[in-house]
């Protein structure tokens, strides 16, 4: 089962790994506290502070980026809507 998720990259971290075709660098997204391996892709344009939207896919217990889902929104983080309250007044 897959969902799609947005939120802000607060960290991209890289770590080598010894795969059976030898070494190679995989990368983990930390998006609104919440760490998403993704593999041994590093997004193109994609940076710490981005707003972005992606599917997540289950290996087990880690949640990881979907192949190609992984893209950049423009306008940045949602933000709550306006409310027509009536403002109390100035004492």
């Amino acid at each position: 089962m897959s969902n799609k998720i947005s939120g802000t990259i607060e960290r991209i971290d890289s770590r080598n790994i010894n795969g059976k075709n030898g070494p190679f660098t995989v990368y983990d997204y930390h998006i609104d506290g919440t760490k998403y391996g993704g593999g041994s892709f590093k997004a193109k344009g994609i940076n710490e502070g981005d707003f972005v939207e992606f599917v997540v896919e289950m290996n087990g217990n880690f949640a990881n980026i979907a192949k190609n889902t992984l893209r950049k929104l423009a306008g940045g983080a949602p933000t709550a809507p306006a409310t027509d309250a009536p403002q109390k007044p100035a004492a």
